[in-house]
């Protein structure tokens, strides 16, 4: 709209008024605060001019106790109504620079002069905008790039930049969704590294359905941009636990180099279950409703816990007992969450607190019985994502290694 474009401006302007960008005329940008005013001259070497404040060696003389004495110090050079930092009105009468400083030391005519360097006309304050700047501070996410590709209009690379992004975009997308097809025909052939390509082109399918359903799933909500946030966020949602996933691979794949150079033995010892088997499904129930009994179980047989070395018996029960607090405590206050949400994070911290003292107790069972295959960080992801399977995986070893000391 004409309303949009004021005298002055001159370039390519977007079809909606509040959003465009051209460039305008150093007036134009001046009578419409379209800059800033800084309290000094800029430094034209610095970043073309805008950034730092430009600074003049000031050699003056100083007094420095009974002497005076010549000194240079930097100063900013001032502009418009902003005070001379070198001025000086007359020369001083007493004090040790009386008769040093003369009165063509001030004067502003005098090329060789001290003071007043900057008395005479001084350029304005006010810096006008760079033409390449854009306001994106209140755009909505779709007209960003566009806007800031209408910028370089007037220099007409805004054609070009704009095939240039699209061909980009494009690229950006179709690497994206082959990359991501690949990696998924290869979990679901096993790990094959060369699947079949017509099951790379179903997941490849399915991926694009998944979106275009996801999409279409929220063009009926008021907000327009509902559909895309749904899918950006069902996105985030679902890859997140894969991050955790790869940590742990990432872990894995240390263990596999250090195994590769002869670090540790391929051989080494390691519990005698995994740590999600089923082959106890008592213990597995008895460890989701008392852990404190399994828990009490395995401080006694395995030791090395405050107040074991005096009694085994009581330290087991004392321990188990104080877990068992800890993990009922846990639960409660969870459930607590439903009529206040404080609840759910005081909960949360007591859970992580017995999680925590049972990836212990799982590195204390490990070192007892030697056990090579595994660190205190698994332990404690152990104790902290699946602390039943850790309780039963631990009451097993222990039953396991009783066996063959009787032996």
């Amino acid at each position: 709209p004409s309303s949009c474009v004021g005298a002055g401006a001159f370039g390519r302007h977007s079809a909606t008024c509040g959003s465009y960008s051209a460039q305008y005329s150093a007036a134009f940008k001046e009578k419409h605060s379209m800059g800033w005013s800084p309290p000094c001259v800029l430094d034209p070497h610095y970043h073309g001019g805008y950034g730092r404040c430009a600074e003049f060696a000031w050699t003056r003389y100083v007094e420095v106790g009974n002497a005076c004495v010549e000194s240079t110090k930097w100063v900013q050079v001032p502009c418009g109504a902003v005070p001379d930092p070198t001025a000086m009105a007359h020369p001083p009468a007493t004090g040790p620079c009386a008769g040093t400083i003369k009165a063509e030391h001030l004067d502003v005519s005098n090329a060789a002069r001290l003071y007043n360097h900057f008395s005479s006309t001084r350029p304005p304050c006010f810096v006008p905008a760079q033409d390449g700047i854009v306001c994106l501070r209140k755009q909505g996410t779709t007209e960003m790039l566009f806007d800031l590709l209408g910028s370089y209009g007037p220099r007409g690379f805004a054609d070009m930049l704009s095939v240039v992004t699209l061909v980009a975009l494009v690229l950006y997308f179709v690497t994206s969704s082959d990359s991501g097809s690949f990696v998924v025909d290869m979990i679901s052939a096993n790990g094959h590294p060369n699947p079949p390509i017509p099951q790379r082109i179903f997941w490849s399918f399915t991926e694009g359905a998944t979106a275009c359903a996801l999409l279409a799933a929220g063009r009926n909500l008021p907000n327009s941009d509902g559909s895309l946030r749904a899918l950006q966020s069902t996105t985030v949602i679902a890859g997140l636990p894969y991050t955790f996933v790869l940590f742990w691979c990432a872990q894995s794949l240390v263990l596999l180099c250090r195994e590769e150079a002869g670090v540790i033995s391929k051989d080494r010892k390691s519990f005698g279950i995994f740590i999600f088997s089923l082959a106890w499904p008592r213990r597995l129930l008895l460890a989701a409703v008392a852990p404190g009994i399994g828990l009490s179980r395995v401080i006694r047989a395995v030791g090395g816990w405050p107040l074991h070395a005096w009694k085994p018996q009581i330290a087991g029960g004392l321990w188990g007992a104080a877990l068992q607090a800890m993990y009922l405590a846990a639960l409660v206050l969870v459930i607590c969450a439903a009529s206040l949400q404080q609840w759910c994070i005081v909960g949360l911290v007591v859970y992580l607190g017995f999680a925590t003292f049972l990836g212990l107790l799982r590195t204390t069972v490990r070192n007892a019985f030697r056990i090579q295959h595994g660190d205190l960080i698994t332990d404690l992801v152990c104790g902290i994502f699946a602390p039943m399977f850790t309780i039963a995986q631990l009451e097993d070893q222990v039953a396991r290694e009783g066996k063959t000391g009787a032996e």
